[in-house]
């Protein structure tokens, strides 16, 4: 997988704000759990992605409604404000109104039910 991403980003409580560019590709994490917005990032980094991070997906879609920089997306399911499946709502229905090519995104929970 061979996606575009920022690189040199620097963690915020809800966004990370990208310095530079990478060659790989941009992740987007949609997550309201700081450890695994960490866990992720790190993992991500590694392999050579660059990585932003929201905290619910509310933030999601108004970073859709702006920019459709991300090439994938890891929701979590449960987010305050806007949980995962109303997020995927709506950025369908952004992408469907601009004719935009859907983005992937990759549901994840780690809730214990």
């Amino acid at each position: 997988l061979d996606i575009k991403s920022f690189d040199g980003a620097q963690m915020t409580p809800n966004l990370l704000v990208h310095q530079t560019r990478s060659r790989k590709g941009n992740i987007l994490i949609a997550d309201d759990c700081i450890i695994s917005q960490m866990f992720m990032s790190k993992i991500l980094k590694l392999a050579g992605y660059d990585v932003d991070v929201v905290g619910n997906g509310a933030e999601v879609v108004e970073a859709m409604k702006v920019t459709s920089e991300s090439h994938v997306c890891f929701m979590d399911i449960n987010m305050p404000v806007m949980d995962g499946p109303s997020a995927i709502k709506n950025i369908r229905d952004i992408e469907h109104e601009n004719h935009l090519i859907p983005l992937p995104i990759i549901s994840i929970s780690a809730d214990e039910d």
